[in-house]
C-alpha cells in the first residue's frame, strides 16, 4: 500500500503550527512575570525614599556666592500744573559676587543600608571649601561706594538637602568665624548665610573657608560656581560613576578606594562673575525678548555616584527580552530529537516543558534578591534543566536522549549569560550566534526526509 505523503506532510505541520500557538501562549506569563520586575524594582525605590528620607538626600554643594544689599535711585519727573518736579526714590537691590577661586575637598564614606530584602547607598562626607574673592565692579554696574550697605554683606551657600548636616558648618571669612544660618534665598533651592561684616574694608576682596559635616544617599555633587574651580572627590566605594557635566581630569580607582579631581574654569558658565538683582537670585537673559528675567538657572556640576554594583532587576528585565529566543530554540530542539531519535513528543509534554521554562525566570527572580544575580541564574538554571532533564529521560526512556537535550539548553541559557554580561558587544555577539545557529538547523533539515514514502514495486521483482 502507498503511503500518502500530503497526509504525512499535513500531521506534520499541524503539530508544528500546536507547537507555534503554544509558543505565543507562553508569553502571555512571560509579560506577566517582566510587569512582577518592575513593580519590584519600583519596591525597591520606595524603601530607598523611605530611608533617604530620614538619613539625607542626594547632596549638591554650590556656592559660596557674596550677597550685599544697596540702594538703588531712582529718579522720575512729573509734571503738575505745568510745573516738572523730579521725585527721588530708593529701592534694595543686591550685589552678588561668585568666587574668584575655588577650592572643594571632600572625604566620602559610602556604606549599605538595608531594610527587609532591599537595600540602598548612604553616606556620610566631609567638605573642606576654600578660595577668595576679588573686588566688585561698582562702577561697571553704575553703583556709588556709599550706597552699599557694606556691614550687611553675607555669604550663601547652597545645600540640597539642609536635613543631611550632622554638625553645624564652620564658615570663616579672612579668618575670622562667622554664625551660619539658614536662609530664604532663592540662589539654590536650601541655603545656608553667613554674614561678614566689611563696613572697615569697604570691598569684597577676602578669603575664606568652609567645613561641612553632611550625611547624603546616592551621589554627591558639587557646583563649579569660581572663575577657577579645583575639586577633589575621595572615598571608599570600588564602584563610582563620574557623572555630571564634567570629566575628571585626574581619577583612580583601586583597592576599593577611588579619588578624582576636576579641573574647571568659568568659560562656559552660564551665569556672569557679578550681577546686581531686584532679589537674591540669578539673572537670566532671555534670548527671545533680548533682556533679562529671573529664572533659576540649569548650574553644571561635578558629580560621583555610588553604584550599588550590578541592578538585579534590570538584568533580570533584560534575560526576560531573550526568553522568546530560548523557548523557540527549546521547541526546535525537541522537536528534532524526536524526528532523529524516533522519540514522539505529545503536544501535552512541550506545554509542561515551556512551563518549567517560565518557572526558570520567576525563580531567577525570587533567588536574586537574596543570593544575587549570578548565583540565581546558575541556581535557577541547574533546577530547570534537571527537571526538563529528568521530564525527557522519563519519556524516551533514552539516558543518552536526554543527556543530549540537557547539553542544548546549557548551551542556550551559557549563549543567553554571555549576552547580558556583553555591553558593548552583545548585538556582535548574538548575531553571530544566531548564525551559528541558523545553519545547525539548516544542516539538520536537510539530513531529514520530510516526504517519505514506501517503496514501489518494480518490475520483474514479482514475476
Amino acid at each position: 500500500m502507498k503511503t500518502d505523503k500530503k497526509i504525512v506532510s499535513g500531521i506534520s505541520f499541524l503539530k508544528i503550527l500546536f507547537i507555534a500557538l503554544l509558543g505565543l501562549v507562553l508569553l502571555i506569563p512571560m509579560v506577566m512575570i517582566s510587569g512582577l520586575v518592575k513593580e519590584r524594582s519600583l519596591r525597591k525605590l520606595e524603601v530607598g525614599r523611605e530611608i533617604t528620607s530620614k538619613w539625607g538626600q542626594s547632596q549638591e554643594i554650590s556656592g559660596p556666592v557674596m550677597v550685599i544689599p544697596y540702594e538703588k535711585e531712582i529718579v522720575s519727573r512729573i509734571n503738575e500744573a505745568g510745573q516738572v518736579k523730579t521725585i527721588v526714590a530708593y529701592q534694595t537691590e543686591y550685589l552678588h559676587l561668585l568666587p574668584n577661586k575655588l577650592r572643594v575637598s571632600q572625604e566620602v564614606k559610602p556604606e549599605i543600608r538595608k531594610r527587609g530584602i532591599y537595600q540602598t547607598v548612604v553616606y556620610t562626607s566631609v567638605t573642606q571649601i576654600n578660595g577668595d574673592f576679588l573686588a566688585f565692579n561698582l562702577e561697571k554696574e553704575g553703583i556709588k561706594p556709599e550706597a552699599v550697605a557694606w556691614e550687611k554683606a553675607r555669604l550663601v551657600l547652597g545645600v540640597s538637602d539642609l536635613k543631611g548636616l550632622s554638625a553645624f558648618p564652620e564658615v570663616a571669612w579672612n579668618g575670622k568665624p562667622a554664625e551660619t544660618n539658614s536662609s530664604t534665598a532663592t540662589l539654590f533651592n536650601e541655603h545656608l548665610s553667613a554674614p561678614v561684616n566689611l563696613a572697615a574694608e569697604k570691598t569684597t576682596v577676602g578669603t575664606f573657608t568652609i567645613k561641612l559635616n553632611i550625611r547624603g544617599a546616592d551621589f554627591t555633587s558639587v557646583a563649579p560656581l569660581g572663575r577657577e574651580n579645583d575639586i577633589t572627590i575621595k572615598g571608599n566605594w570600588a564602584n563610582p560613576a563620574f557623572d555630571g557635566d564634567y570629566l575628571p581630569t585626574e581619577r583612580s580607582v583601586k583597592d576599593g578606594r577611588f579619588q578624582a579631581r576636576w579641573s574647571v574654569q568659568s568659560l562656559d558658565r552660564k551665569i556672569p562673575q557679578q550681577w546686581t538683582n531686584a532679589q537674591v537670585g540669578y539673572p537670566v537673559e532671555d534670548k527671545e525678548e533680548g533682556k533679562f528675567s529671573f529664572k533659576k538657572p540649569a548650574i553644571a556640576v561635578v558629580k560621583v555616584v555610588f553604584l550599588d554594583g550590578v541592578d538585579l532587576y534590570q538584568q533580570t528585565d533584560r534575560s526576560l527580552k531573550y526568553a522568546a529566543l530560548v523557548i523557540v530554540l527549546a521547541f526546535l530542539s525537541l522537536m528534532f530529537t524526536e524526528i532523529l531519535r524516533r522519540t514522539p513528543f505529545h503536544i501535552i509534554h512541550y506545554a509542561l516543558i515551556g512551563a518549567a521554562l517560565v518557572i526558570f525566570y520567576t525563580l531567577l527572580l525570587s533567588f536574586s534578591e537574596q543570593i544575587g544575580f549570578n548565583a540565581a541564574y546558575l541556581t535557577a538554571f541547574l533546577a530547570t534543566n534537571g527537571i526538563i532533564t529528568w521530564f525527557v529521560r522519563s519519556i524516551s526512556k533514552s539516558t543518552l536522549t536526554a543527556l543530549i537535550f540537557a547539553c542544548i539548553l546549557t548551551l542556550f541559557f551559557g549563549f543567553n549569560f554571555v549576552l547580558m554580561q556583553l555591553e558593548d558587544y552583545s548585538l556582535l555577539v548574538g548575531s553571530i550566534g544566531m548564525f551559528v545557529i541558523l545553519s545547525a538547523l539548516m544542516y539538520l533539515t536537510s539530513k531529514i526526509n520530510w516526504f517519505p514514502e514506501e517503496p514501489e514495486n518494480k518490475p520483474g521483482l514479482n514475476s
